[in-house]
């Protein structure tokens, strides 16, 4: 709900005044109230709401310290066991569906837990006024309390709508013996039609298990064979070398061996300072993003970067919440760097308001996103602790080069032409670790509120509930490829610095081969990533694929690895038709075939063709015709005689 509305008598009972004081308040316009119709009886009438927002400080204090003493006794927190489903494995969709229940649920809960009464009847007030305030989104009352249950149950998960999403591909109404004997026949490197297949079916079961047919129709065949694994299809439908030439995984050669990381706020800074790529020699001015607990001021998590990206921030944020827990509130600008689908939401981008933009990584962590109003400087409170970063960090490197040409050190442009005087990347990196660990946190302030002491003191002092992050919540913050890629010989594959780094799983490879997936992977740790489907559920985990050498003859371990994931996917390519087979044996397609002839004979009752007139030929044989001009007859017989007699001698 977007406010919390009370009634005339419970303001009353917050302020502990009588009713008739309250609505005296309203017609004054003293208080804020909005009028709401009533049926009352014989007629109507209404009824005053007001905004708990609107109410003294006092009171509102007042309303929350009730609510947490009486909430517990009416609904008790949810006992979270394992879900069904995770949150991964759920669609952005019904992730979008699952947060949007939390909220309501939750506002629920603090209305009922307000005053001790019947609470079927609070219950009903607030769906009342929810509807009202949300008329093309109505509840009602079973609906909230089914939702309560489930969630209370199997925790966020549970309120997702799982109706039409089961997840069991391939579910159809064909018999299973039917397909078997289907599969059976289409399975062959001849590659026969669907409908020659279907019809061959369809005389087989006639004879072995009539009462399978009719058949449901070809276009249920053909849904079906699309979710036959890859893998599968091209072994029986291609042959044996098909396969191993496309599907099963191979030994990558790395030709590179022939020569050859209650209020937050972030915010990025370009360093006044040169630096020089590890990797490369690329020499750039980087980027650093941070994340700074507002009350006390302590960075908490940082990354340097070539730019300012998304990224950077997801990285950050992930170092900062798997030390030091999940914040309630981030404070954030407008920049690009944060509103992504993926991490903050469109915030004040967002110009469609029915768009079904993707569920942001801060709503499914229960974090609050506040957008800094444009052109505020004031508020933008790590702005101004950059400045440190500036007159401290910067201008102790001999490649500072200042924050506009202006300031730029005469002896700048002489002091790049030595590679040497150049910092490596991960050199500043080592010390701005130490920077921000050693001085900027561990050193006394006299800033507001923080009393002449450290930003490490200040947070340890006032840190009274941390939110810890799950396992499965920090999958979340994983990066994600940016594309669809489709599921290849060896798996998936990342692009890290230039090299392709590949990934397999056996049953990622069997049971997806050729779909589109996405891949998240945490740059700290590259031995494994994490693949989902298109609607980014999660399907699996895949190990690193290591590379062999360039002469593969002398890399035995590369070759004997590869040759065993060889072996785990003919084995399980050849029992996919052998649990066809399990089923019901079908015959072969020249068996199928004269059965269908038989079939077509049995039903043809035309007989032999009868005529009504008969009519025959009259042909007399006539001799050859002579010469011209000749009387004798020609002797064939004789001439032949002469021939074979030339021939002898």
């Amino acid at each position: 709900m977007s406010a919390v509305l009370l009634t005339v008598a419970e303001v009353a009972n917050l302020e502990n005044i009588k009713e008739d004081s309250v609505t005296a308040k309203i017609r004054r316009g003293t208080l804020k109230a909005i009028k709401m119709g009533t049926s009352t009886g014989a007629g109507h009438g209404f009824e005053y709401a007001i905004d708990l927002q609107d109410l003294s400080e006092k009171t509102q204090r007042k309303y929350h310290k009730r609510l947490k003493e009486q909430a517990a006794a009416l609904l008790p927190e949810p006992e979270p066991v394992a879900a069904e489903q995770t949150l991964e494995q759920l669609t952005d969709k019904q992730r979008q569906q699952a947060v949007a229940w939390e909220k309501i649920i939750k506002d629920w809960r603090r209305y009922v837990g307000l005053e001790h009464g019947e609470m079927q009847q609070r219950t009903r007030e607030f769906i009342k006024l929810y509807n009202i305030q949300n008329p093309d989104n109505p509840i009602k009352e079973r609906t909230l309390y089914n939702k309560w249950e489930a969630y209370r149950i199997h925790g966020l998960a549970g309120l997702a709508d799982k109706r039409g999403q089961s997840g069991k591909k391939g579910s159809s109404s064909i018999p299973e013996e039917a397909w078997a004997v289907f599969f059976q026949l289409w399975a062959d490197e001849n590659e026969p039609a669907i409908q020659v297949c279907y019809r061959q079916t369809e005389a087989f079961l006639k004879r072995e298990l009539p009462e399978l047919l009719p058949l449901p129709s070809i276009e249920s065949f053909k849904r079906k064979i699309k979710t036959i694994p890859q893998p599968v299809v091209t072994y029986y439908r291609k042959g044996e070398k098909a396969r191993d030439d496309m599907i099963l995984p191979y030994v990558q050669r790395d030709y590179d061996s022939i020569d050859s990381n209650e209020w937050w706020t972030s915010d990025y800074h370009t360093l006044d300072l040169m630096v020089r790529d590890d990797a490369t020699g690329d020499v750039f001015r980087p980027h650093v993003v941070v994340w700074m607990d507002i009350r006390s001021r302590k960075f908490l998590g940082w990354r340097l970067r070539r730019s300012s990206d998304s990224d950077g921030v997801v990285l950050a944020f992930k170092d900062a919440v798997k030390q030091y827990g999940v914040p309630v509130n981030v404070y954030l600008d407008n920049g690009k760097e944060y509103l992504t689908h993926a991490f903050g939401g469109r915030g004040k981008r967002k110009t469609d308001e029915k768009a079904d933009y993707a569920t942001a990584i801060l709503d499914l962590l229960g974090v609050t996103m506040h957008n800094a109003i444009p052109r505020n400087a004031k508020g933008k409170i790590v702005e101004r602790t950059f400045r440190e970063f500036t007159e401290q960090f910067a201008k102790g490197f001999l490649t500072y080069c200042g924050n506009r040409p202006g300031n730029r050190p005469e002896r700048h442009n002489e002091v790049l032409k030595n590679e040497d005087n150049i910092p490596l990347l991960s050199e500043v990196t080592e010390l701005l670790n130490t920077f921000i660990n050693g001085l900027r946190n561990a050193e006394k302030s006299s800033g507001v509120g923080m009393n002449g002491k450290t930003p490490n003191q200040v947070y340890n002092e006032n840190l009274h509930k941390k939110r810890i992050a799950s396992a499965e919540q920090l999958n979340l913050l994983l990066l994600r490829s940016e594309r669809l890629q489709k599921v290849q010989r060896n798996g998936v594959k990342l692009k890290i610095g230039g090299k392709e780094l590949w990934y397999y799983n056996e049953e990622l490879k069997i049971h997806y081969f050729g779909q589109q997936v996405y891949v998240k992977y945490d740059p700290d740790d590259l031995n494994e990533v994490r693949v989902y489907d298109d609607k980014e559920r999660l399907l699996c985990t895949a190990t690193l694929l290591e590379t062999g050498g360039y002469d593969l003859g002398t890399d035995s371990e590369a070759v004997k690895v590869v040759n065993s994931m060889r072996k785990k996917e003919r084995r399980a390519i050849v029992d996919y038709m052998a649990k066809q087979q399990g089923i019901l044996e079908a015959p072969n397609s020249s068996a199928a075939l004269a059965m269908i002839a038989q079939d077509n004979l049995e039903a043809d009752a035309s007989g032999q063709p009868t005529a009504s007139v008969l009519e025959p030929i009259n042909w007399n044989e006539q001799l050859a015709p002579t010469a011209s001009g000749d009387t004798a007859i020609i002797n064939f017989d004789l001439m032949c005689a002469n021939a074979r007699r030339k021939r002898e001698e």
